[in-house]
């Protein structure tokens, strides 16, 4: 069996949502309707398929910012829904290397940062193991210009709900129905997962904390060569093998 991601528009999936709704409320607390109102935000989907079967998605969006140090692209991974079995097989770092090296090939002047609103700290975990440096971190201090496209991205996309001081969304409800992702004493021995738990103390209730990354070389090559150890190891097992296929119109701004 065959593993592939395809990333495609928004509006190419119609298709699609009734499924991609079955496979989200197995993980998240959210109203249908709401559900679908985020088509209208989100601009891209990867969509991962085996044998043209759906078995997960993570949105995307793409927005150029105007940073202290310059123009620059930023790119949201979110709303991310994996079946369990088809876990653990670092889909959406893949994801990531591919479309960040499409953008460097069109734009190789232009930053490139990633970044998410980690509602647990299975997306914070996921992109501090996954690259050389994210942040906020509890290895380094957040530098001041990457503090001030937190900041932007913040008051961008979340308006008042974002708190500067601390870097956090402040969510109504929680939407995640993940039993796995509640912190145990026992998960804090992990710096990164004990650090998440002192930042974003109130994630029980909703909130996110914004997480964020640079696309530079080391970072991607960092990333890119976890993900070929990865696939690998994969590889010497029955698990799917894995194929990209990228729509051309992804990273345009």
């Amino acid at each position: 069996m065959k593993l592939k991601t395809r990333v495609v528009p928004s509006a190419a999936t119609q298709a699609l949502r009734p499924k991609m709704w079955s496979l989200y409320q197995e993980y998240y607390q959210l109203d249908e309707a709401v559900f679908l109102q985020r088509f209208e935000v989100n601009q891209y989907y990867a969509l991962y398929e085996v044998e043209g079967e759906l078995v997960g998605f993570t949105a995307l969006r793409s927005r150029e910012f105007e940073s202290s140090r310059g123009k620059v692209m930023c790119i949201y991974i979110g709303q991310s829904c994996i079946l369990q079995q088809y876990r653990n097989r670092s889909l959406i770092p893949q994801t990531c290397v591919s479309l960040v090296a499409r953008s460097y090939r069109q734009n190789p002047l232009r930053p490139i940062y990633l970044w998410c609103d980690s509602l647990t700290y299975k997306p914070y975990l996921a992109f501090s193991k996954a690259t050389t440096y994210t942040y906020p971190s509890h290895k380094r201090a957040t530098p001041e210009h990457i503090q001030s496209l937190i900041n932007q991205l913040g008051t961008y996309y979340y308006g008042e709900k974002f708190n500067p001081g601390t870097g956090t969304v402040k969510k109504e409800v929680n939407i995640v129905n993940d039993p796995s992702a509640i912190i145990r004493p026992q998960d804090r021995q992990e710096p990164a997962i004990d650090f998440y738990a002192r930042k974003n103390p109130h994630y029980l209730e909703g909130n996110g904390l914004i997480t964020i990354t640079q696309a530079s070389v080391d970072n991607f090559m960092y990333c890119a060569v976890r993900c070929l150890k990865k696939q690998l190891c994969i590889k010497k097992s029955p698990r799917p093998s894995k194929s990209i296929s990228l729509n051309s119109s992804f990273s345009q701004p």
